[in-house]
């Protein structure tokens, strides 16, 4: 059977995020992304690449909340899905106002205490992805940075730390079919690009750790897909990179470019 792929769409709406940051012309960019084939429109109020800024609850919010009143209206004519990329418990519970479908939690409930009380009260799903960050001895630690990480076997750290998150979820009231995986990608795994690639061509080993939950892969224009090209030029890198996901089975792509990928599959 041919499984379907769903198409995230990236709506940074920041000025400081890898590529394709939006700041004020959301409506024609999200009919733009809606009319190419995106499934998912993730909207994104805070960057966590390598040098990026903390941002306060209320900037975050009012960066996303114009992004989220667009979305809703266009929900009412249009089938698709919100996410909202986001580790603080106060943004996600405005942005649940909206008619937001999905947490995209790059801390996987880490951040923020008063998170997952709220993803299962409001029955939200929620992506859960690895971060080397929260293995660290920074604890918590949000923004990505450069340092070429190693590993023993970097398929089996992810997949038990996910599988850890993933407990503490059902543990705390959120339903297992709620939940997405998100094995990481670039700077969140490590500086050194050999371990992004080995993800991709050992993906079906998570797939088969974790049968029944969807496996995102946000691979898109990220350093690894182009070495010393700016992110302008990682198409080509991306397709690949998505290529191999979809191959070894990805069920969700997390992309800026939908119609190129869109016509990859």
């Amino acid at each position: 059977m041919k499984r379907e792929i769903q198409l995230m769409a990236i709506l940074n709406v920041t000025p400081d995020s890898l590529f394709g940051s939006r700041v004020g012309d959301f409506g024609m960019c999200i009919r733009k992304m809606l009319d190419e084939g995106a499934d998912i429109v993730d909207v994104g109020g805070e960057s966590t690449g390598p040098g990026s800024s903390d941002v306060s609850p209320e900037e975050e919010w009012a960066r996303i909340e114009p992004a989220l009143k667009i979305l809703q209206n266009l929900k009412k004519e249009r089938d698709f899905q919100i996410s909202v990329d986001t580790y603080k418990a106060d943004v996600f519970e405005r942005a649940l106002q909206y008619g937001v479908d999905i947490l995209n939690d790059v801390t996987a409930l880490c951040g923020d205490p008063k998170m997952v009380k709220l993803v299962a009260e409001n029955d939200a799903k929620v992506c859960l992805m690895y971060a080397v960050q929260r293995l660290s001895a920074k604890g918590n630690e949000i923004r990505t940075n450069t340092e070429e990480i190693q590993y023993d076997d970097v398929i089996k750290t992810i997949g038990d730390a996910l599988e850890e998150r993933m407990n503490f979820c059902t543990q705390n009231g959120i339903d297992r079919s709620k939940i997405i995986l998100d094995p990481g990608m670039g700077a969140f795994v490590s500086g050194d690009h050999k371990y992004s690639w080995e993800i991709l061509d050992r993906l079906q080993e998570l797939k088969e750790r974790f049968p029944d939950l969807p496996l995102l892969i946000g691979a898109s224009r990220k350093g690894f897909t182009g070495p010393g090209l700016p992110p302008e030029e990682r198409l080509p890198g991306s397709l690949k990179a998505a290529e191999l996901a979809v191959r070894n089975g990805a069920d969700i792509l997390r992309v800026h470019d939908i119609a190129p990928t869109k016509a990859l599959l």
